[in-house]
């Protein structure tokens, strides 16, 4: 490079090095020192740090913290930083300085061919030339100038130990580095100046040199060690050549001599990627030459320096020409050193950022990343260098900017509405028909798939289905997003289903999805006229009655009852000419099946396989005498309670008509749906209750072990009325139904579709596995499984995706065209070992089960044996040992095995009397099973046998409290029923206090089963008792809880209630007396479980009573009870000290006065510091006495934030006086704050929080979540509307209708819909009626309003207004909807019997303001003085009560003579 240039490139770092910033006070100030300042410093400290032995602070933050300090600046890390990497660039200067001196010092004219004379051989054979040694010498004295400050007898911080035990530091590493550099100087120069001959251009633009090509695999010496990574720069000439495109873009953003944007820094990296990819670099600064510019020199100037913090290599690029943009590079340095626990990497910038964005449109951030990774050279992978390798985080953030610039505006509805607007240009393309605000709804189609749907509807299969769980619920939405789509089969084999119309929404009801069919069907009809409505010809839905009953009333034209009744009149030969256009409707088998599943597990679990056999074939039937034949003979296998001859006959039909049925593939990937869709009576529930009814059920011979009394109820309300939906009466050639013109015309249907090849409804078309691949191609190819937060950015994502499927499908038509038909729906071609198993043919038959006479008898006599002694007859006289005691006794011994093969419980299985009265041996199940052969008799438990414990620990007698014991998770929980606020504390001591009995039993018995567990203190979360007297039964609710969900955390929701108390306690004594009655052995083998539990004594306390779980002292002995939570009496008589109405007290919050503690003296004082009197403060605690429960600082914070918006106390205690709940209400100071702070972000003023505060107290009790979601909902009412200010209209509806946000958005929402279709109101009007005088009516609620508004018009109807007349009414008067229908109706009367009108009351309808006893009055007196009404009109009605009389007393008055 020449020499001006190396000039300037130095210029340029000394300009840009000399001084460092730092920040001072946060981002306030900047302060500015000079390097040199700081490096002496730096090395003061240094030496002053090794003097002392802490030579290793200097890489630590207290070093460096202290530096700060010294030069006065704030001891942030953002200035810790920059200081230490300021130290480390500025040691590395001198290195290359040193460097410079020592390369100055080679003769330039030495040839290394030849010998120069004087040359004197070195150690290895080579020959040093005098030059050379100048060069050593000047590198040694580059040495010694590096660190004046270093003692050769001290080590260096960050030094190293040597091979001959010589301590070597970093920087006289970086001399070494430097003197490799000045060696390699000594050889012959290359003018980089010109272009090296056969260079060719990188993939970026860049040109790049033969030498340079390979230079990272060939020339690059890697001389790594466990510590750093070490390798050669690559040999010059080092250029390349700016692309002109970026130069101009780069140029359009040029001031004066800077790049205004960082994109600059992108295209020299690259290019410096393109000679040198082992580094990552950061730049320092630049220059840019300006364009009109007429000085010479170089076009751009800039510096950069590797971002590893241990690497000296640092780079000059210099661009002296724009015509060529030829980049010279000239890198300082000895080598690359990377430590190898350090990756770096620059920022995406400029087109890379663009190209990334555009990638991760079609991949995920993690597939690009490793892909990205993957193509990594293995030399530079091993650099450390990742510059060619974003990080997946920032892979992730360019992603969703890149989605936010795509975005038409912040507001998700004004986005949508833009989108729309810019569709509407070509409606062709238009695919957004209808946005949906409350709730959020969008209808996705276009006429493109509507035609396809016209075309493909009449040969194949319409599907119909919904998803979720890809657009994320909304922020206060209680009902998830579903996405239904109408799907059509593509008619290429393979390719994806096209969707040709889909509706996103929360609102899951029959009304909302029949409203977007009902638009889908509308825009068909409108495009191809009347019959599109009833050209699909077969529809395949999950069973879902929400779709069914939308798909009936939209495509059928009839609900989905009369269209039941519609099929069965086809089925049964009574088909009318309105049969040849139906649409069949179908419910997918698999789902069906998997609703059967429930049923029979639920209702026939002891014979499911049979019932779901049975069920299986019902699916099969193709007439409905096959469908009666199975249900006849399944009615009389599973509902008759005794086996008789019509038994075993019906079952041994159903085995015959199980080896007729036929494949059917079965699909496991639907999911479980609620099979109990009752759509009400049909004509098929009825013909099939008519046809169980006829026969006969077996009630005598032996017991039936088919018995399932719930089975067939349940399948005739749920299954069958619905029959031809899930069976197969409806596939197929529905010719054979019934004969005459109407089914001839349905066999010439079937036999033209079955002919034709492009068919494919006639054949395997009862389940919808291309639904199931339209939803899974949905979510996993077009959506790539992410989640959208926005309705907006589902629409970009699903356009570009439904446009490529468009094009596949008209491609597809290009083609030769193929069978559409699909011999088996098997998508995806799953493999499963179970296809169909319950509707493909039977191969193994059932074996018929009968019980015997004699075996039953033996049963039934051998249980009431069970209750009796053995010896005992019937009679009370002992008999000698028969045949069936001896069968008792093999039972008896039978039941032993069993209990013997049962795991460890402590169950008791036995009480033996003891010959003490009153004294019995119990015998637990675990003590039970020691009787086993070659087993020890003991008592005690073996703790690692059991998976939990669980008990009760008693308090003093008083109380109850629940132990738990969870093994598994090492926990221990001991909850107290009532609310404490030490039960973390109280499970930590029984934690601790278990580890101890566990250490003392193994100490004193030798036992270490759970001796080594390190048991934790847990909380359970659980309700609270609300009396006094109910821990016992709380606890035992618990315990209950726990093992019912064990091993998983129990969830405790049940009611605590006095009155739910009392209704467990009732259930507790009946379960006592039931269990009284049976057998300990037979109510063991009822109550065991899988997993075991023990319930055991605990001493908590060593100085405490041992646990009693029960209490057996007598009631004479018993001690007097307690009253429960008697009354604080200390509190009764300070109150009544202090004046207050304690009667009115107790009858308004009478749980006040049983707390322990109150602060009625701090209150009192408090009000009375804020200049309240003594009579205002018992009235206060007399209408509110909850405020005695608030702290001195919680009324201390709460009144400071009153007095942001009130200016003196003495308003505050005037409003308290009024209405003490507005200030006591709530006792979260926080959401108080948060409120007021929302309220006043919207422009309310402090009066309109006066009024607020006063009036509407709840409002600030509700979160400030709730607020927020009623504001923007009255945002989005005014921009559907058509207004132009959302923020202004919330305002305004809030100041005139204080009670607004502690109204629902359900409310407010009707009473709007009613109002603009009661009235047919335009938007505007709409829109300027909510911002005056009918916001009140919002605060109705819906019934009020609706009632009001019916008999309002229908009291004027009668009296012969017209709907105009009502809607002025209305909007001149809103508040006419407040009054009733009985008092509105007085008042009219009063008012229309005197002669007046209703065009005048519709004109001054303020006349009905007042009572209907002033109204009366009013007008008696008028009719005294002779008033006219239609003379004088009825303005004299309303006035005040002042004016009136004045008017009154002046038509009284005598006529002026």
């Amino acid at each position: 490079m020449c020499e001006s240039a190396s000039q300037c490139s130095h210029s340029v770092q000394l300009t840009l090095q000399s001084v460092l910033v730092f920040s001072a006070f946060g981002k306030s100030r900047k302060l500015s020192k000079s390097i040199e300042d700081i490096v002496a410093v730096i090395d003061r400290l240094h030496a002053s740090a090794i003097s002392v032995g802490h030579e290793a602070e200097i890489n630590q933050d207290t070093f460096w913290g202290e530096v700060c300090k010294d030069i006065g600046i704030s001891n942030v890390k953002t200035n810790r930083t920059r200081l230490k990497n300021g130290y480390l660039r500025h040691k590395k200067k001198n290195v290359a300085a040193a460097t410079s001196t020592a390369q100055s010092a080679v003769s330039p004219h030495t040839d290394a061919s030849e010998d120069t004379p004087g040359s004197t051989p070195s150690h290895d054979g080579m020959t040093t030339s005098p030059a050379q040694k100048n060069v050593a010498a000047a590198t040694s004295t580059a040495q010694s100038a590096v660190s004046p400050h270093t003692d050769a007898s001290e080590d260096t911080p960050g030094s190293t130990p040597s091979h001959d035990g010589m301590t070597t530091s970093p920087a006289q590493k970086n001399v070494a580095a430097a003197t490799s550099t000045a060696q390699s100087a000594v050889s012959p120069h290359t003018d980089a100046s010109e272009d090296t001959p056969g260079s060719t251009p990188s993939h970026d633009g860049m040109t790049t040199s033969p030498a340079q090509i390979g230079s990272v695999s060939s020339d690059a010496e890697i001389t790594s060690d466990d510590t750093y990574y070490k390798s050669s720069l690559p040999p010059p000439p080092w250029f390349f050549f700016i692309d002109h495109k970026d130069w101009t873009k780069l140029r359009k953003r040029q001031h004066l001599h800077r790049f205004q944007t960082l994109n600059w820094t992108s295209v020299m990296a690259n290019g410096i990627k393109s000679i040198h990819p082992l580094c990552s670099f950061g730049f320092k600064g630049h220059r840019v030459k300006s364009i009109s510019s007429r000085r010479s020199g170089p076009v751009f100037v800039c510096s950069g320096y590797c971002l590893f913090d241990d690497c000296p290599v640092e780079v000059d690029i210099i661009v002296q020409e724009e015509s060529s943009l030829k980049a010279m590079v000239q890198f300082r340095g000895s080598f690359v050193c990377h430590r190898w626990d350090q990756l770096k990497r620059r920022p995406v910038r400029g087109k890379e950022r663009d190209a990334l964005s555009q990638t991760l449109t079609t991949k995920m951030p993690r597939s690009v990343y490793l892909e990205s990774i993957a193509r990594l050279d293995d030399t530079v992978m091993a650099s450390g260098c990742r510059d060619q390798v974003p990080a997946t985080g920032v892979m992730k953030t360019v992603s969703w900017s890149q989605k936010v610039k795509r975005r038409r505006h912040k507001n998700e509805l004004i986005s949508l509405q833009r989108m729309l607007k810019e569709e509407e240009e070509d409606p062709e393309e238009r695919i957004i028909q209808k946005v949906g605000l409350h709730p959020k709804s969008l209808m996705l189609f276009s006429l493109k798939t509507l035609n396809v749907f016209f075309d493909r509807c009449k040969e194949d299969i319409v599907y119909f289905d919904a998803t979720g769980s890809i657009i994320m619920k909304g922020k206060g939405q209680s009902s998830p997003f579903y996405i239904y789509e109408v799907v059509v089969r593509h008619p290429s084999k393979g390719s994806s289903p096209l969707p040709v119309a889909t509706y996103i929404t929360s609102d899951h009801t029959t009304t909302s999805v029949s409203y977007f069919l009902g638009s889908v069907v509308t825009e068909l009809i409108r495009q191809h006229g009347p019959k599109a409505k009833t050209r699909p010809v077969m529809f395949i839905c999950d069973g879902s009655v929400v779709l069914l009953q939308s798909l009936s009333s939209n495509f059928c034209g009839v609900s989905l009852q009369e269209l039941l009744c519609r099929y069965f009149l086809i089925v049964t030969g009574q088909a009318k000419d309105d049969a040849i256009g139906l649409p069949i409707l179908h419910r997918c088998l698999s789902h069906v099946m998997k609703n059967a599943k429930e049923l029979c597990k639920k209702h026939a679990s002891k014979h499911y396989k049979l019932a779901m056999h049975v069920f299986g074939r019902m699916t099969q039937a193709s007439t409905l005498r096959e469908l009666d034949e199975l249900v006849i003979s399944t009615n009389m296998v599973f509902s008759s309670s005794h086996s008789g001859e019509n038994v075993e006959k019906h079952f041994i039909n159903l085995q015959m008509q199980l080896t007729k049925g036929g494949p059917c593939p079965e699909d496991s990937t639907v999911t479980n749906q609620d099979y109990e869709n009752d759509i009400g009576p049909t004509r098929f529930q009825q013909h099939f209750e008519e046809l169980i009814a006829r026969e006969d059920l077996d009630q005598e011979g032996d017991e039936n072990t088919y018995y399932c009394p719930t089975f067939i109820p349940t399948l005739m309300r749920y299954f069958l009325p619905q029959a031809a939906l899930w069976s197969k009466l409806l596939l197929g050639d529905l010719g054979r139904h019934g004969t005459g013109p109407v089914y001839d015309s349905l066999s010439k249907k079937y036999s033209r579709a079955s002919s034709k090849s492009t068919q494919n409804y006639t054949q395997d078309n009862q389940t919808q596995g291309i639904m199931e691949k339209s939803q899974w191609d949905l979510k996993q190819i077009r959506f790539l499984r992410k989640k959208m937060s926005r309705l907006d950015d589902f629409v970009d994502t699903y356009k570009v995706t439904l446009k490529a499927l468009l094009r596949e499908y008209a491609d597809s038509k290009r083609r030769k065209k193929k069978t559409h038909r699909v011999d088996v729906e098997r998508w995806k071609n799953r493999r499963q070992k179970k296809r169909g198993v319950y509707v493909s043919k039977l191969s193994k038959p059932f074996v018929f089960k009968q019980q015997k006479n004699k075996r039953t008898l033996d049963r039934k006599h051998s249980k009431t044996l069970e209750n009796r002694s053995p010896s005992q007859s019937p009679q009370g006289k002992k008999q000698p040992p028969s045949a069936s005691v001896s069968d008792t006794s093999k039972d008896l011994k039978s039941q032993v095995t069993q209990l013997w093969r049962k795991s460890d419980t402590e169950v008791v299985v036995s009480v033996v009397p003891s010959q003490i009265i009153g004294h019995n041996f119990v015998i637990h199940h675990s003590e039970f099973r020691t009787l086993r052969p070659h087993q020890w008799l003991v008592g005690e438990i073996d703790f690692d046998k059991y998976k939990a414990i669980v008990s009760f620990v008693n308090i003093s007698d008083t109380h109850w409290k629940f132990l738990y014991v969870n093994a598994a998770e090492t926990s221990v929980c001991l909850v107290d029923p009532a609310r404490s606020t030490t039960e973390q504390a109280d499970s930590d001591d029984a934690a601790n206090r278990l580890r101890e009995y566990f250490k003392m039993r193994r100490t004193c018995h030798g036992k270490s089963d759970w001796v080594n567990v390190k048991w934790t203190g847990d909380v359970l979360q659980h309700p609270f008792q609300r009396d006094g007297s109910s821990c016992g039964v709380v606890v035992i609710k618990m315990a209950k809880a726990v093992m019912e969900a064990f091993p998983n955390r129990a969830s405790m929701t049940f009611g605590t209630a006095p009155g739910k108390m009392a209704e467990e306690r009732k259930k507790l004594a009946v379960e006592i007396l039931q269990a009284s009655a049976v057998p300990g052995v037979r109510a063991f083998l009822s109550l065991h479980r899988s997993v075991s539990f023990g319930l055991i004594q605990v001493q908590l306390r060593l100085t405490c009573h041992p646990v009693k779980l029960c209490s057996t002292v007598t009631e004479s002995d018993m001690p007097p009870k307690p009253p429960v939570n008697p009354e604080n009496e200390s509190l009764l008589d300070n109150l009544n000290l202090m004046g207050v109405d304690v009667k009115k007290a107790h009858q308004r919050q009478p749980g006040v006065f049983r707390k322990s503690f109150t602060n009625e003296q701090g209150v009192a004082q408090f009000l009375q510091g804020k200049g309240a009197c003594r009579k205002v403060i018992a009235s206060i605690i007399s209408r509110y006495p909850r405020a005695i429960t608030r702290s001195t600082d919680h009324l201390e914070k709460r009144w400071q934030l009153w007095r942001n918006i009130f200016t003196t106390d003495a308003e505050i205690v005037s409003i308290m006086d009024r209405s003490p709940e507005s200030f006591f209400r709530t006792s979260d100071n926080e959401n108080l704050e948060k409120n007021i702070a929302f309220l006043i972000s919207l422009g309310l003023s402090t009066k309109d929080l006066h009024r607020l505060l006063t009036t509407a107290p709840r409002t600030f009790s509700n979160s400030v979540e709730l607020n927020k979601q009623m504001v923007e909902f009255l945002g989005d009412v005014c921009t559907e509307l058509g207004g132009k200010n959302p923020e202004q209209f919330a305002k305004a509806v809030i100041s005139r209708n204080l009670y607004i946000l502690i109204r629902s958005i359900k409310r407010v929402r009707t009473n709007i819909d009613m109002l603009k279709s009661s009235l047919k109101l335009r938007d505007s009007d709409l829109l300027a009626f909510l911002q005056g005088s009918g916001v009140d009516i919002l605060d109705l609620s819906n019934e009020c309003v609706k009632k009001n508004f019916n008999s309002l018009n229908q009291k004027m109807t009668l009296l012969g207004c017209q709907k105009s007349d009502i809607k002025k009414l209305i909007m001149t008067y809103p508040m006419v909807l407040y009054i009733g229908t009985s008092t509105l109706s007085s008042k009219l009367d009063c008012l229309l019997n005197v002669g007046i009108t209703m065009d005048q009351i519709v004109e001054k309808p303020k006349v009905l303001d007042y009572s209907v006893q002033n109204i009366t009055g009013r007008l008696q007196e008028l009719q005294k003085v002779g008033y006219n009404f239609q003379k004088n009109g009825i303005n004299i009605l309303d006035s005040s009560r002042k004016r009136f009389d004045a008017k009154i007393e002046k038509l009284s008055a005598p006529p002026e003579e």
